[in-house]
């Protein structure tokens, strides 16, 4: 049976079930931007297609490739799975003995944001959140900054964890933000000191230790006008809050955004004017956090303030 459920605002039609989205409750529209996702036993990508690597491990071997064509998308995840994304369409061919978690995984958190990459779309690596005041918050970290640990406890003190890593950016006056799914992805130990393990877990994948964490879903698919961006590294020293010069904080938006293609100039050049333009319509704020999960709450504590001062408008500490 078909499932409808939704992402990044949009209706993900699929016949195996995709249990980490929440279910579309509206009519189905006919918009051809939404998506269906359907299985096949080899996906042949055309004839010409040149290959580029988007991630690799930290040994070397390849995590990611990309090819394209004039009529689709190839994102091929070696000895795992590849994919092929036209018209809406998103095909996935199963290699190896992949498990079902971990081709939800590459779907839900890498080829979903890369096909709205490929449309040209702004995409930032990051966590959505709605605070207490009823603002919308944007918190970007790189892998292993601790920046779901950070949304999770911060969803532990009134946030509404909107999406864990995954933002889609609409341009427009005001600027709009719309989140990829409500959810978490936490280690073990992270999810039980936080509280987040009793209630129902499932894996994120087979090459990873973490599990997905239920969070409560909302009607409104996590769309909002963002008060701030919150840009996150780890401090040697004290927790700190800086407010961003428009050219800096460009370049933190660009070095979090999903890039489907690193050699399409015309790609690149649209979504620098994109950050730019995001840089100059919210505050962007660097924030420094120790690496010390016994103080996470006091940390917790003070973006939580910074972030709902004056209503919910950002204001420096």
């Amino acid at each position: 049976m078909r499932t409808l459920s939704t992402a990044y605002g949009r209706r993900v039609s699929s016949f195996t079930p995709l249990p980490e989205l929440p279910p579309w409750a509206t009519a189905p529209p006919t918009d051809a931007s939404n998506w269906t996702v359907a299985l096949a036993s080899i996906i042949e990508p055309a004839s010409g297609v040149a290959w580029s690597v988007l991630w690799r491990f930290p040994g070397g071997e390849v995590w990611a490739e990309t090819g394209r064509n004039d009529n689709a998308v190839y994102f091929r995840f070696p000895r795992r799975a590849d994919f092929r994304v036209s018209g809406g369409v998103i095909t996935a061919a199963v290699l190896a003995y992949l498990t079902l978690p971990t081709l939800r995984h590459i779907l839900l958190d890498t080829v979903l944001p890369l096909a709205l990459a490929a449309e040209g779309r702004l995409v930032l690596h990051a966590s959505a959140m709605r605070t207490p005041e009823s603002a919308t918050i944007v918190l970007c970290g790189g892998s292993g900054a601790g920046k779901s640990t950070l949304t999770a406890a911060l969803g532990r003190r009134g946030f509404r964890i909107l999406s864990d890593d995954g933002v889609l950016i609409e341009a427009g006056t005001p600027v709009q933000v719309v989140a990829s799914y409500p959810g978490l992805r936490l280690w073990p130990d992270a999810a039980d000191a936080l509280g987040y393990m009793a209630g129902p877990t499932i894996p994120v994948a087979d090459q990873s230790d973490k599990v997905r964490v239920a969070v409560e879903s909302f009607t409104d698919a996590g769309t909002g006008v963002p008060t701030a961006i919150y840009m996150l590294q780890t401090a040697v020293s004290g927790f700190r809050i800086e407010r961003l010069a428009p050219r800096d904080a460009t370049a933190g938006i660009i070095r979090h955004a999903f890039r489907a293609d690193l050699h399409d100039r015309a790609a690149l050049e649209r979504q620098l004017h994109d950050a730019a333009a995001l840089a100059e319509a919210v505050p962007v704020w660097e924030v420094g956090i120790p690496r010390s999960f016994a103080r996470l709450g006091e940390f917790a504590e003070r973006l939580a303030a910074h972030a709902g001062a004056t209503h919910g408008r950002a204001v420096p500490c």
